[in-house]
């Protein structure tokens, strides 16, 4: 029997001919063959000792490609060894996990795309190397025959084949019955118009001898031809060339191989409708110059870019890999009506195949257009947007193409999923907490009255991969979001909302109001449970109407459109119940207007529905014209609040607290601690949009420290530093030609050149003025505290060891502290994230598990972090808490 020899697999390192451990078995697409620890069945790679001598595993790595970057590299920890004759299992599910005593997962996941896996010893050798085609659901590949005796001195004699049962942890199975062997055949060229393709494959005979290799292609899509492939003279590799094709053109092809017994097999496999297809290319065009990144898509449909129903059978082109039988349509709610539509890309139930750079790989792409933006269009605020210093989704500009032709400057953002969640450090498992996207435009915002069966009609349940989850309704995971949303208002149980919130995350919050992000309140966010600590986050997204204005270059603010002019939009109270998103809301009923008086003491905003241009109950709906009406509430927003004097009775540092001097729509509420589910219904129409979460937050003294302190650190971070300037600008030198093109080729009035001069010219320094002056220390509205002194004091205060143990961190000062990138070493290790602050003469608890710590302690009213790593072995461990810089600030 003739089989694979892995000396002559394409792209294969050469194995180490002395090697013990070897790759004895793989799984690409495991549904119910294992599960991990959590229940979970993530893909796997079996390896064995065929050596006579117990090898230690520890600096050993295993990488899922020929070319490995930094995310394609996973290494063994101390503490691994293989006993002679012995399995060990190797999940690769991206959890990263490296406890010796426990099962361990690779920081990658295997893709049949790549179809590469290699074993390489601390050295950097190749110890084992396997080459694998398309599997099946549940079917594995691994070595056979002479693999069971194979010797530390000789593993040439190595064979590999679909086996025909998997048995992970133990000797393999024989071949699986069937056609002959493939793999290898070229999956990615990059030829010039006119070139021919040469396509080479990897065939062997599985059972019984070859009768033909035959290579199919075809142009655009047009009718497939055939041609024989020749053998190399090794018997293994077969080449066919096809006929060059123009620029711009769709080239794809697929390998048959036929026995003698008539058996068959195609690759790529195709074995149902949503798998790839064909491998392939798309011909460059040497006369479309690109300054960007170029993102090629091919629909037999050319209107699928339009339609908002997905078109599957489309192809792809990036990063140098083709993408067959994927899905196209035409996305966003704004954009809808846009001449330039925004695009999404679904790998039609292929799983994560989009590989956007080393170690990442997505299901599915949200492609955007930038046809209008608020003020001038600068053609780049979305991904301006993520270089924020927030947990970041990668966003990237591109050169797009479509079916062969130019078609405009787009922008790329990874959608939020597990993956996004697993690089920010939260962790993933199957009874992960749920990922809502909030989608409304008005109970979308973490209100507390929303009836469970309605959730799915405000909030969206966002994917995550199918073999980590069970199937079922989501009346748990909306109870949950309910039950937050009421303890939030101060309804939960025994808890009053000052003790309920103090997890809250507040550093995006922080981020957006720097440079005034205006279309966050009610929608474009996610809110997430982290299952091991029951704290929930809330996270960007959409963030294409950041750097707000409310003008054209050297204009004045509409009568109806004044965000960067007015008090509702620019207080750094954005998003409380006093500074809403919106002067009207559209409703199936027609437009609900609002006019307010925001130098009102009243707790709530008064709010009047304006319908036909008379004034009706909040209950009323009706159609509306009222102009004049939103028009008065324009012009009373503009004029803001009376600035409040400041006196004594303001501290020097500026941080909000019960008391201060401030206009009432910025003051921290008497009752804040009041139950809001006993005050009545909660507002709709306009006044309502507002966010449940950031209203708490702005309300609460200890949580409204933390934000504007984090605020303060973020403001001289990016602003006197002129690093903000500095990325508007490095960033409009890298798109304005692209964007040039843009606009011209859609007719949009946009430009990139009055974009960029307004925001350097009039976004950024009114912004700055405001933050600084307006809402400083020493300004009308002092929200804003001064920057912390060049020396302060923190302590570490209490330590206790044990599954519930912590190390606390005290700030004995007057005002909150930002520890942002410090971190605590010693017995135990722990880096604080951005957007850590403690507030004035309060503490941090950096614990050894943010639930047990939580549980101890009845749940509520402690700012907790972790977990930590290492061990508190008493409570006189030896614990450092250093700066950035490695000063040691304090130690035990």
């Amino acid at each position: 029997m003739h089989l694979l020899d892995l000396r002559h697999l394409p792209g294969a390192a050469a194995p180490n001919r002395a090697a013990q451990v070897l790759i004895s078995e793989l799984m690409t697409d495991n549904k119910a063959t294992i599960k991990d620890e959590d229940g979970a069945t993530p893909d796997w790679i079996e390896l064995h000792n065929t050596g006579g001598s117990t090898v230690g595993l520890a600096g050993y790595r295993l990488v899922d490609s020929p070319t490995p970057g930094p995310g394609d590299t996973w290494t063994f920890p101390s503490g691994v060894s293989l006993a002679p004759g012995q399995y060990l299992l190797v999940f690769a599910s991206g959890k990263n996990r490296t406890n010796p005593s426990s099962p361990l997962h690779t920081s990658f996941k295997l893709s049949p795309q790549d179809g590469y896996v290699a074993l390489l010893t601390p050295s950097g050798s190749v110890a084992s190397a396997v080459q694998f085609p398309d599997l099946p659901n549940d079917v594995s590949f691994g070595t056979i025959g002479s693999a069971s005796t194979v010797t530390a001195q000789d593993t040439s004699s190595l064979q590999y084949a679909i086996l025909a049962s998997p048995t992970p942890g133990r000797g393999n199975s024989g071949p699986r019955p069937g056609g002959p062997l493939v793999v290898g055949t070229t999956r990615t060229v990059a030829p010039a118009p006119g070139a021919a393709i040469t396509v080479a494959s990897t065939v062997t005979q599985q059972m019984f001898p070859l009768a033909s290799v035959q290579l199919y292609y075809t142009v655009g899509y047009g009718p497939e031809a055939a041609l024989p492939m020749s053998s190399s003279a090794d018997g293994t590799t077969y080449t066919a060339t096809i006929p060059g094709a123009p620029a711009g053109s769709l080239v794809r092809w697929y390998v048959k191989v036929t026995d003698s017994q008539g058996q068959t097999t195609r690759d790529p496999l195709f074995a149902s409708p949503t798998e790839q297809q064909y491998y392939g290319t798309i011909v460059a065009d040497p006369s479309d110059t690109a300054s960007l990144p170029v993102w090629d898509i091919y629909c037999k449909d050319d209107k699928a870019v339009y339609g908002r129903t997905e078109v599957t059978g489309c192809s792809m082109l990036f990063n140098s890999t083709f993408y067959d039988n994927v899905g196209i349509r035409r996305r966003g709610v704004t954009s809808a009506n846009w001449p330039e539509p925004e695009i999404k890309v679904h790998s039609n139930k292929q799983g994560s195949i989009f590989k956007i750079r080393s170690g990442m790989r997505v299901s599915e792409l949200n492609v955007n257009s930038e046809w209008a933006e608020p003020g001038e269009n600068t053609f780049m605020r979305e991904t301006l947007m993520w270089q924020m210093g927030v947990q970041s989704l990668v966003s990237l500009n591109l050169h797009l193409r479509v079916n062969g032709q130019y078609f405009g400057k787009y922008e790329y953002t990874e959608e939020m999923d597990e993956d996004s969640l697993k690089r920010w450090g939260y962790p993933i498992y199957p009874q992960a907490g749920p990922l809502w996207k909030a989608t409304s435009g008005e109970y979308s915002n973490l209100r507390w009255d929303v009836p469970l069966d309605s959730i799915p009609y405000y909030y969206k349940q966002a994917r995550r991969e199918p073999k980590y989850t069970t199937k079922g309704d989501n009346s748990s995971e909306g109870q949950a979001l309910l039950a937050f949303a009421r303890g939030l208002a101060g309804g939960a149980p025994g808890v009053p909302r000052s003790k309920y919130l103090f997890d809250a995350v507040i550093n995006h919050m922080a981020a957006e109001t720097v440079v005034l992000n205006q279309d966050r309140c009610t929608k474009n966010f996610y809110i997430y449970l982290d299952p091991t600590s029951s704290q929930w986050s809330m996270l960007p997204w959409d963030l294409k109407s950041g750097f707000g204005i409310d003008r054209g270059l050297g204009g004045q603010p509409a009568p109806d459109y004044c965000i960067l002019a007015c008090e509702q939009w620019k207080s750094p109270l954005y998003c409380d119940h006093a500074h809403p998103q919106d002067l009207a809301v559209k409703t199936p009923w027609g437009l609900i207007q609002a006019q307010y008086n925001l130098s009102s003491p009243g707790r709530r905003l008064q709010q009047q529905h304006t319908i036909n241009g008379c004034h009706k109950p909040a209950s009323v709906t009706g159609s509306s014209s009222g102009g004049d009406a939103l028009a008065r509430a324009a012009r009373k927003l503009m004029q803001g609040p009376a600035p409040a004097p400041v006196s004594a009775v303001v501290p020097a540092n500026g941080a909000a607290a019960p008391g201060l001097a401030l206009p009432p729509n910025s003051s921290i509420p008497a009752d804040f601690d009041a139950d809001l589910t006993k005050l009545g219904p909660t507002l709709t129409g306009a006044p309502g949009t507002y966010n449940y979460l950031i209203d708490a937050i702005l309300s609460i003294p200890r949580t409204r420290q933390m934000y504007v302190r984090r605020l303060r650190s973020l403001m001289d971070e990016f602003i006197p530093t002129g690093r903000l300037q500095a990325l508007v600008t490095a960033m409009y030198q890298q798109i304005r030609d692209e964007a040039k093109r843009d606009a011209k080729a859609w007719n949009n009035p946009g430009d990139p050149d009055r974009g960029y001069q307004q925001l350097i010219t009039e976004q950024l320094p009114i912004r700055k003025q405001q933050l600084y002056e307006t809402y400083g220390a020493q300004g009308p509205i002092p929200l804003i505290p001064d920057a912390l002194p060049g020396s302060f004091q923190l302590t570490l205060g209490a330590l206790q060891p044990g599954p519930a143990g912590f190390v606390e961190v005290q700030n004995p000062n007057g005002y909150a502290v930002d520890i942002s990138g410090y971190r605590l070493q010693g017995a135990v290790q722990f880096a604080f994230a951005p957007g850590t602050v403690i507030p004035a003469q309060d503490s941090v608890y950096a614990a050894a598990s943010v639930a047990a710590f939580k549980q101890a302690r009845g749940g509520q009213g402690f700012f907790a972090v972790g977990p930590y790593s290492g061990q508190l072995l008493g409570a006189a461990a030896s614990v450092q808490l250093v700066k950035p810089d490695g000063t040691v600030l304090a130690s035990t």
